[in-house]
C-alpha cells in the first residue's frame, strides 16, 4: 500500500499486480548487477603487468563483466584494447559463457563501424579479448562534456550506427545493449562496441540468461526488456535502444528518468516520453517522428529493421519525405487504452452506470412529458371550443352592430318604430318594424313581440285588409318561437303562456295569434 501511495505521489498510474511483480523482479536483478559492478574495489584486483603477449599500459574502462586495458602487442608492436574477464566472473559459468559469446560474435562481424577482434585467449586462468583500439571518447563522455548535438550531426551518427546494427542483424546477431557508453567516436566515425550481452539467434543453445532476468541498461531498455520478456526481444529491441540514444543526443535528456530503478522501469513501460520538440522546439517534425517511432511501446509500431531506420534517417538528411508516420488521435487513444486497460475498464463501467441512470431519468421525463402533453391537448381543445363559441357570439353581435350596412338600416328603422310606438302612432310603428325586419331578419327574433303588440294596437284602431301583411309577420314570429318545441301539446302550452302575457293578452283574439 505504501508503494502504491509513493507511485501516485510521483504521478505514476496504479500498479497492476502482475506487471509490478515483473518490474520489481527485473529492478531487483538490475540493482544487484549495479551493486556487484561497484563491489570490487580497485585494490582488490590490481592491474596486471602482462597478459599473454600483451603488455598492459593502463586501464581504459571498467564494466559489469570485464575490465578494458590499453595494451601493446609485443609481437606486432601495436596498441590494442584488451578486455579481461573480471576475477569474480571467472568462477561463474554464465560469466565465462557470455565472454565467449562476445568473442564468437565479434569474430563473425567485419564492419568498419563495429569493433574488430584480433585474438581470444586465456592467461593464468584469465580470459581475454584483444580488440581494435578506438582513438576517441565514448558517446557517453561526449554527452556529459558538451551540449546536445546539432540535429543533422545526431541523425548522421545514428544513421551510421543503425547501418552497423542492420549488418549485425542480417547475420542473426542482436546486440541487446545499445547505449552511448558502447558507442565510441573515432575520427573515421562511430564504432559499436561491447557485445557482451549479444545473442546469436541462429544458434539453439543453452542461454546464460534466464527468463525474467535483467538484460541491458535500464535507461535504454525497450519495454519488453524491462518486463524480462526474452521471447519478445528481437532486432526491434535494438532499434528502440538506438532511438533512446538519439533522443538523448538531440535533447540532452533521457526519454525516462526515475528516483529508483523501479520508478524508471515503471515509467518506461507505462508512460510516453516527452516529445523532443517540446524540449527543443527548433527540431524538425520529421526528425521527431523518427525518434518517436523508434520509442513506440508496441514493437509492431517501430521500424521493422535497423536498416529501415537507417534509410529513413538518410531520407531526413537528404531532405526527402520520410516513411514513418506519427499516430493520429484515434490511434493514440487506442494505444493509451491498451497501456491503461484497468483505468479504461473502470471508466467504461462508470460510463455504463451513468448511461443506465440517464436512460432511467429520461424514461421518467418522457412519461411526465407525455402526461403534460395530454393535459395541454385537452386544454387546447377546450380553448378552441370556447373560441368557436366566442366567434359565434361575436358574429351574432356583429350582425346587430352598426358596423354592417344591412344592420345599420335595420337598427335605424327599429329606432324609428320604437319612437312611433311610444307615441301611439301604431301605423307608423308597424311600417318601421316591417322595414327593420326586411333589412335584418335577426331583428325579428329580438323585437318580434314588440312588433306583434304594435300590430294588435293598429288592428284594434284600424281593422282592415291593409294590415294583413303585418299580421302575417306577427303570426310567423309566433310560429318560429313555437316551432322548436317537440310536440303539439308543448306548443299549445307555450302559445297559451305567450298570449297570456301582459304584452300580448289584449291581442290574443286576433287572427295571427290563433292556431
Amino acid at each position: 500500500m505504501q508503494a502504491d501511495s509513493e507511485a501516485e505521489t510521483r504521478g505514476l498510474p496504479p500498479r497492476d499486480p502482475d506487471h509490478s511483480r515483473e518490474t520489481a523482479t527485473v529492478a531487483s536483478d538490475l540493482h544487484a548487477q549495479e551493486t556487484l559492478a561497484r563491489a570490487a574495489p580497485p585494490e582488490a584486483e590490481p592491474m596486471p603487468i602482462q597478459i599473454g603477449s600483451y603488455e598492459v599500459l593502463r586501464e581504459i574502462a571498467r564494466g559489469g563483466m570485464g575490465v578494458v586495458y590499453l595494451a601493446r602487442s609485443q609481437s606486432l608492436e601495436r596498441k590494442v584494447a584488451l578486455k579481461v574477464l573480471r576475477a569474480g566472473d571467472q568462477e561463474t559459468s554464465g560469466g565465462r559463457e557470455r565472454f565467449q559469446t562476445e568473442a564468437r560474435v565479434i569474430a563473425r562481424l567485419r564492419h568498419p563501424n563495429i569493433v574488430g577482434i584480433h585474438e581470444v585467449g586465456t592467461c593464468s586462468g584469465r580470459s581475454y579479448l584483444a580488440m581494435d583500439l578506438i582513438d576517441g571518447p565514448s558517446l557517453r563522455e561526449r554527452l556529459e562534456a558538451g551540449p546536445p548535438f546539432e540535429p543533422a550531426d545526431a541523425a548522421r551518427l545514428a544513421q551510421v550506427v543503425a547501418s552497423a546494427l542492420a549488418y549485425a542483424h542480417e547475420r542473426s546477431i542482436l546486440h541487446r545493449d545499445v547505449k552511448p557508453g558502447n558507442i565510441l567516436l573515432s575520427p573515421e566515425g562511430p564504432v559499436l562496441t561491447d557485445f557482451g550481452l549479444a545473442k546469436d539467434v541462429s544458434q539453439i543453445e543453452r542461454s546464460p540468461t534466464l527468463s525474467g532476468e535483467a538484460i541491458g541498461t535500464p535507461a535504454y531498455m525497450a519495454p519488453e526488456q524491462a518486463r524480462g520478456d526474452l521471447e519478445a526481444i528481437d532486432r526491434r529491441t535494438d532499434v528502440y535502444s538506438l532511438g533512446a540514444t538519439l533522443y538523448e543526443m538531440l535533447t540532452g535528456q533521457l526519454p525516462f528518468r526515475g528516483n529508483t530503478i523501479y520508478d524508471l522501469l515503471e515509467r518506461l513501460t507505462t508512460q510516453e516520453p516527452a516529445r523532443p520538440r517540446k524540449l527543443r522546439p527548433e527540431l524538425e517534425r520529421d526528425l521527431e517522428t523518427i525518434v518517436l517511432t523508434c520509442l513506440a511501446k508496441d514493437p509492431a509500431r517501430r521500424y521493422a529493421t535497423a536498416g529501415a531506420l537507417a534509410d529513413d534517417l538518410e531520407r531526413y538528411l537528404t531532405h526527402e519525405p520520410i516513411e514513418a508516420r506519427r499516430p493520429g488521435p484515434i490511434e493514440r487513444t487506442r494505444l493509451w487504452l491498451r497501456r491503461h486497460s484497468r483505468i479504461a475498464l473502470t471508466a467504461a463501467i462508470t460510463l455504463l452506470v451513468a448511461a443506465a441512470f440517464a436512460v432511467g431519468e429520461a424514461s421518467v421525463f418522457v412519461r411526465r412529458l407525455r402526461r403534460e402533453r395530454a393535459g395541454a391537448e385537452e386544454a387546447l381543445s377546450r380553448a378552441l371550443a370556447e373560441r368557436d363559441a366566442a366567434r359565434e357570439a361575436l358574429a351574432a353581435r356583429t350582425a346587430l352592430s352598426p358596423g354592417a350596412s344591412s344592420s345599420a338600416a335595420g337598427l335605424e328603422a327599429l329606432s324609428l318604430a320604437e319612437a312611433a310606438a311610444g307615441s301611439a302612432r301604431w301605423e307608423e310603428a308597424v311600417g318601421h318594424y316591417r322595414r327593420a325586419f326586411a333589412a335584418n331578419p335577426i331583428l325579428r327574433e329580438v323585437c318580434g313581440g314588440a312588433a306583434a303588440q304594435a300590430a294588435g294596437q293598429l288592428a284594434q284602431a284600424s281593422p282592415g285588409d291593409a294590415i294583413s301583411p303585418l299580421l302575417s309577420e306577427a303570426g310567423a314570429w309566433l310560429d318560429a318561437r313555437l316551432g322548436a318545441l317537440p310536440d303539439e301539446a308543448a306548443r299549445a302550452r307555450a302559445r297559451s303562456a305567450l298570449l297570456s302575457s301582459p304584452a300580448l293578452a289584449p291581442y290574443a283574439s286576433l287572427p295571427p295569434f290563433q292556431p
